[in-house]
């Protein structure tokens, strides 16, 4: 059985991601390098906002895992690993893993039969001793721009970007790349204050620098900030300002 494989660029439109084609007459069963090691059989995966796909086998490969599907193989290095987060449906259940490859970030949701799923946590608890592996309510995403304000208080704003609270760690990215992290563990303090039309910002403080964010949903960024971190919050509302 000959293959042919070709890379397809880096994170953005589909990073981690490779191409087969495959000869007809196939029964279900993808076959696989020598080198793949399987695992589990069925299921199913989705990379990113795309469509979901059938998973024929997911494989243990050197430092790492295989994705293969029918169209589709995706490899994984288990150093790219940032988290895994799981959902549990009737009769399935689903894992987000987050990664970070090369200052891009990728989200990829793996979907298995409730009895298989036992068998991917503990392989990766076994590759990856350090790895979060929590629920999906340990998970939260944000739109947000970047934010600046000077002593008299100017507001400047800056890129729209996407703020992952994954775990114990703030991602921010711009079109999946990573434009800086912060453990949950630095934030000492949080203030929201409300600008205007249900805006408002965000300031990190911690102990070597602060951020600002600009958000419509900056209540709930700066409430799951603070609960994580467990750092006092301050809100600031509109009236308040007005009044000083």
């Amino acid at each position: 059985m000959e293959w042919l494989v070709a890379v397809i660029g880096a994170l953005l439109g589909g990073a981690f991601m490779w191409h087969r084609q495959r000869t007809t007459g196939q029964r279900g069963s993808v076959p696989l390098p020598s080198h793949y090691i399987p695992v589990i059989y069925g299921g199913g995966f989705r990379w990113g906002r795309g469509q979901r796909e059938s998973l024929d086998t997911l494989c243990l490969i050197d430092s790492g895992l295989a994705i293969v599907g029918m169209e589709t193989v995706l490899e994984l290095s288990f150093s790219e690993l940032r988290g895994l987060f799981r959902h549990e449906a009737a009769h399935s259940i689903q894992f987000d893993l987050y990664l970070e490859r090369e200052g891009r970030w990728g989200h990829l949701s793996v979907f298995l039969r409730l009895p298989d799923a036992p068998t991917l946590v503990k392989l990766l608890r076994r590759a990856r001793p350090d790895l979060v592996i929590g629920d999906s309510g340990e998970v939260a995403v944000y739109n947000a721009q970047l934010a600046d304000q000077t002593l008299q208080g100017e507001l400047s704003l800056g890129a729209e970007v996407t703020i992952y609270l994954v775990g114990r760690l703030v991602v921010v990215t711009q079109a999946d790349v990573i434009l800086a992290k912060l453990a949950v563990a630095g934030i000492r303090r949080v203030i929201a204050t409300e600008q205007s039309n249900g805006r408002g910002l965000v300031r990190l403080y911690s102990a070597t620098e602060t951020t600002l964010f600009f958000s419509d949903q900056y209540l709930a960024l700066a409430q799951h900030l603070a609960d994580q971190a467990r750092a006092p919050l301050d809100i600031v509302t509109l009236s308040e300002r007005k009044n000083k």
